[in-house]
C-alpha cells in the first residue's frame, strides 16, 4: 500500500491500466512517459497546485463489500474511481448503455451497460459508512478512460460532466488519465486537509505515508522506478526537485527556506534509496549459490514438516479445528440473540422468493473471516454452507432473546413498586375496535439493536409491564416487596442515583420488514410478542422480577 509502485510490465494486461492510473495520481508520470527521458517533464499535479493525499486501488466498501478501483483523496475532495481501459469512440447517454461501436461496455453485477450504474452502486454504500462516522465531505464519481479514447459521444445529460470538474448539477466526472490535473484544478482548493485525509484512511483501514514522508514530498517512490535504469531516475528526481522549488519563488522568504530544507532532505533520502537498490544489484551475481543452499534447506524443512505433521496429526488437527470455530463463530445456536443477522435470515426465511444477499450477511463475521473467503475458494464455500445452514436452523425456532438496557429510578413503599426508565414505549397497532392511544395491552416497547452495516430494530408487543404517565415521561413498574429493598438501593453510587439493569426478554417473532433507507443503507424490523421478562440487577445479578417462566 502506499506508494509502493509495482512494475507494469509484471502485471496482467487488466490491471495495468488500473495501476497506470494510480501511478500518474501518485508521481505525475504515466507509462509512456517512462520511456521518455524527457529534459522537459513536468509534474501536472504540481503544476496545477494540486495536493494528492493517497490514491488506493482495489478496496472494498465496509457496507456490501462493493470492490472499488481506485480511490483517490485530495485537497479538493474524495473521488470513487472507476477505470475503464477501453479505447476508441465511446458512446452513451445518463440512462443509455454505453457503447464502442457496437459493442456494450462491460459493467460487473449489473443488468446493463452504463458504468454510471456501477459506480453509484459503490458511492452509495461507502457515502452511507462515511457519513453514520461524522465525516461531512461528498464523494466524487468518476470514470477514467486512457488517452487514445474518444469521449465526444457521451452526451453531456444529467450528471455527467465530459472532460469538466463536477459541481452542483454534475456529480460525476467522466476523463481521460491527462486530463485529471486540469479538472482537478478548476475545483475549490483547500477542501479537504491532510488530518481530514488520514481520518478517512483509518476509517477504511488503508495505511497510507505521512504527508512530511520523502516519497509524498517529491511525489517519488522509494528506491525509484522499477522501469527505469538508475541514471534516469536521477535525472527524474532532480527535475522534480526543480519544479517544486520553482514553485517555491512566489512563497514568502521564511516559509521557502523552511520548506527547501524540508524538500533537500527528502531528494537526499531518496537519492539514497537509488544508490542502495543499485548496490544490491550490482552485488546479486555475486551470490549465485545461494539459491541453490536455499532451495536445499526448503526442502530439508519440508521433509521435517511433513514428518513432524505425521507424527502431531491430532494436534493439528485439533488446532485447524479450534481456527476454523474462530473464523466460523456460533452467530445462532440454540440459544438464539435476536441480533440483526439472526433477524435477517428469519426474513429470508418467511420471504423464500427474495433472493438471499449472503454479501450482506457475511458482514456480520469477523473481518478476517470474510478475507480468507475471498482468498480461498473452499472457504468461501464453507463459509455459504454455514449461512445457509443458519438459514435453516432459524426457519425452526419460535422464540428468540432480546436484552434491554434500563435503569431503577424510584421505589414506590405505598404499593410495593419499583419504577423503570431508559424504556422506549411506542404505540402497536391494535386490533380492530380497540379505543385509546395505548389501549390494554397493546402499549409496546422499541428497541434499537447495534449494528455496523444496518439499521435494526425491534417492536415490541404484548408488553408486560404497565406503564405510568407523568410530565417526566412515561416509566414502567413492577412488583417487589419491601424486604430487602433498601439493600438494592444502597448499592446505588449516590442518593438520588439510578441502578442499572438489564430487562431479559424472550419474543415470538410475529412479522419481519427489510430493505435499504433513501441514503442505500440497509434496514431491518422485527416485530414480536413478549412471552417471558426477567429483570436483572447489573451491580449484583439478583433477578428482581420475572414474568411467565419459561418453558424452554
Amino acid at each position: 500500500m502506499g506508494y509502493l509502485l509495482a512494475s507494469l510490465k509484471s502485471l496482467p494486461a487488466s490491471e495495468r491500466f488500473e495501476e497506470d492510473v494510480r501511478q500518474f495520481c501518485l508521481t505525475g508520470l504515466q507509462t509512456v512517459a517512462l520511456g521518455h527521458d524527457s529534459a522537459d517533464f513536468q509534474d501536472p499535479f504540481v503544476d496545477a497546485g494540486v495536493s494528492v493525499f493517497f490514491y488506493e486501488r482495489n478496496i472494498y466498501t465496509p457496507v456490501g463489500q462493493k470492490e472499488i478501483d481506485g480511490f483517490l483523496a485530495t485537497d479538493r475532495g474524495f473521488f470513487v474511481v472507476e477505470c475503464k481501459n477501453i479505447s476508441g469512440a465511446v458512446t452513451g447517454t445518463l440512462n443509455a448503455a454505453w457503447q464502442v461501436g457496437r459493442d456494450h461496455i462491460q459493467v460487473p453485477g449489473s443488468g446493463h451497460s452504463n458504468p454510471l450504474t456501477q459506480i453509484k452502486n459503490r458511492i452509495g454504500p461507502l457515502a452511507s459508512f462515511l457519513r453514520d462516522r461524522k465525516v461531512p465531505f461528498f464523494l466524487t464519481g468518476m470514470i477514467i478512460f486512457p488517452d487514445d479514447a474518444n469521449l465526444e459521444g457521451l452526451a453531456e445529460s444529467g450528471t455527467i460532466s465530459i472532460h469538466a470538474p463536477a459541481n452542483r448539477d454534475h456529480s460525476y466526472v467522466v476523463t481521460c488519465v491527462s486530463q485529471i490535473p486540469e479538472i482537478l484544478a478548476k475545483m475549490p482548493p483547500g477542501v479537504v486537509s491532510a488530518e481530514d485525509a488520514a481520518r478517512v484512511a483509518k476509517l477504511l483501514g488503508l495505511v497510507v505515508p505521512d504527508a512530511g514522508m520523502p516519497e509524498r514530498r517529491l511525489r517519488f517512490p522509494v528506491g525509484g522506478f522499477e522501469d527505469l535504469s538508475v541514471l534516469q531516475n536521477e535525472r527524474l528526481l532532480e527535475r522534480k526537485v526543480a519544479q517544486i522549488m520553482e514553485k517555491l519563488s512566489v512563497v514568502p522568504t521564511e516559509m521557502a527556506m523552511a520548506q527547501e530544507e524540508a524538500i533537500e532532505s527528502a531528494r537526499s533520502v531518496l537519492f539514497a534509496s537509488l544508490h542502495e537498490a543499485r548496490t544490491k544489484s550490482s552485488r546479486a551475481p555475486k551470490n549465485l549459490w545461494l539459491p541453490a543452499v536455499a532451495s536445499l534447506l526448503l526442502m530439508l524443512l519440508m521433509f521435517g514438516t511433513i514428518s513432524w505433521y505425521f507424527q502431531n496429526r491430532k494436534e493439528v488437527q485439533l488446532i485447524k479445528k479450534q481456527n476454523e470455530a474462530e473464523l466460523l463463530p456460533e452467530l445462532v445456536g440454540k440459544n438464539p440473540q435476536a441480533s440483526p443477522y439472526a433477524i435477517y435470515l428469519l426474513f429470508y426465511s418467511h420471504h423464500p422468493q427474495i433472493p438471499m444477499d449472503k454479501d450482506l450477511l457475511s458482514l456480520a463475521y469477523p473481518l478476517r473471516t470474510r478475507e480468507k473467503a475471498n482468498a480461498d475458494p473452499a472457504f468461501r464455500k464453507k463459509f455459504r454452507e454455514r449461512i445457509d445452514s443458519d438459514l435453516k436452523l432459524v426457519g425452526t425456532l419460535s422464540r428468540f432473546k432480546v436484552s434491554l438496557s434500563a435503569t431503577l429510578v424510584r421505589y414506590d413503599a405505598h404499593h410495593d413498586r419499583f419504577f423503570l426508565t431508559g424504556i422506549l414505549p411506542v404505540r402497536i397497532p391494535s386490533p380492530s375496535g380497540s379505543p385509546g392511544l395505548f389501549p390494554s395491552r397493546q402499549i409496546g416497547v422499541a428497541a434499537r439493536l447495534e449494528c455496523a452495516f444496518c439499521d435494526a430494530q425491534v417492536l415490541l408487543r404484548d408488553w408486560p409491564l404497565p406503564a405510568a404517565i407523568s410530565p417526566r415521561g412515561i416509566f414502567f413498574s413492577f412488583p417487589y416487596p419491601q424486604t430487602g429493598v433498601s439493600e438494592i438501593i444502597g448499592q446505588a453510587p449516590c442518593t438520588g442515583c439510578g441502578l442499572p439493569v438489564h430487562v431479559n426478554l424472550w419474543i415470538s417473532p410475529q412479522d419481519v420488514d427489510a430493505g435499504r433507507t433513501s441514503s442505500g443503507k440497509p434496514y431491518i424490523s422485527l416485530l414480536g410478542s413478549v412471552k417471558v421478562l426477567s429483570i436483572v440487577l447489573d451491580t449484583d445479578g439478583r433477578e428482581l422480577y420475572r414474568k411467565n417462566p419459561p418453558s424452554i
